[in-house]
């Protein structure tokens, strides 16, 4: 496909301002190394970007919005795993890159973006793109929750086939992934959902299911397996966090899915508290509301 990586294309697009959204001109981003330009036939909606704006996490001017499904139709020079008409999933991260309307011609105006080849994948031709969309911040949530070395810290293959791991909240999105992730890696999963899931999280993976509604969750979760070493909360509530780390035993590894280690106050001393934050998986480094700063990650 032609390389456009030095063509500045006009745009508009929807923009936070202050507590407000409001449509602005702009200048689409020339592409860089490993960048391409993406037609999105589908955009997914997550809690992050509700909770970006309403934090105004990313300052005025950023164009909120994370996942999507679409079709290449430019690259740049360097890109060499993608190329035009390839349909590809992507997670991308406010403000930096960008969901946005541009005019292609005079009368036509579509939805596109920017894409790093480096962390987008190709669509199997068997997933529908309106499912494939709501994948990649929940699936990279999950994996580096359990794998990152700065929150579980999960060994790739489970060391034998008698390693536990709770997942408090298992019919989130988030929950759902890191149940098949766990699974897929060797892992023995006991989670928590409502009831009317119980069959739904056994289908994903899990071995062991729990009502988290029970009054009495905890104590019977340490009562089928007193020895959980660690535990991924999903829901980031105060309630959820104290639950899931009091079935961990002493010196257990907890992470939650609250940047920040947000309410996780009530946690004992004994147990391990960790974050997830989903931005980490990109190969740039990234600061989050002008206070925290992650480097460049060296996987790449």
């Amino acid at each position: 496909m032609a390389d456009i990586a030095g063509v500045s294309v006009d745009a508009s697009a929807v923009i936070q301002q202050g507590k407000d959204l409001a449509v602005a001109k702009i200048s689409l981003p020339r592409l860089q190394d490993h960048q391409v330009y993406v037609r999105v036939d589908f955009a997914a909606f997550n809690p992050t970007d509700r909770l970006g704006f309403d934090l105004q996490a990313f300052g005025d001017g950023a164009v909120l919005g994370c996942d999507f499904v679409g079709t290449v139709t430019h690259t740049h020079q360097s890109v060499n795993t993608l190329e035009g008409k390839s349909k590809v999933l992507e997670h991308i991260r406010e403000q930096r890159h960008f969901i946005r309307p541009f005019k292609q011609d005079s009368d036509n105006f579509r939805t596109y973006c920017i894409a790093d080849e480096r962390i987008s994948f190709k669509l199997p031709a068997t997933v529908e793109s309106r499912e494939a969309c709501a994948i990649p911040l929940a699936i990279n949530t999950a994996y580096l929750a359990l794998f990152s070395k700065v929150s579980l810290n999960l060994q790739k293959e489970a060391p034998s086939n008698d390693c536990h791991i709770l997942i408090w909240g298992g019919s989130s999105i988030v929950g759902y992934f890191a149940i098949q992730l766990a699974r897929l890696h060797g892992y023995v999963v006991t989670t928590t959902c409502s009831t009317q899931n119980i069959e739904y999280l056994k289908k994903a993976g899990a071995t062991h299911v729990f009502d988290y509604n029970d009054p009495d969750v905890v104590a019977k979760i340490r009562s089928l397996l007193p020895s959980f070493g660690h535990a991924f909360d999903t829901i980031g509530s105060i309630d959820s966090s104290s639950n899931a780390a009091a079935a961990l035993n002493e010196g257990g590894v907890f992470c939650t899915v609250r940047p920040g280690k947000a309410n996780t106050q009530g946690i004992p001393k004994s147990v391990k508290v960790t974050d997830v934050f989903v931005f980490t998986a990109f190969p740039t480094p990234h600061t989050y509301r002008g206070a925290v700063h992650w480097p460049h990650n060296p996987f790449y």
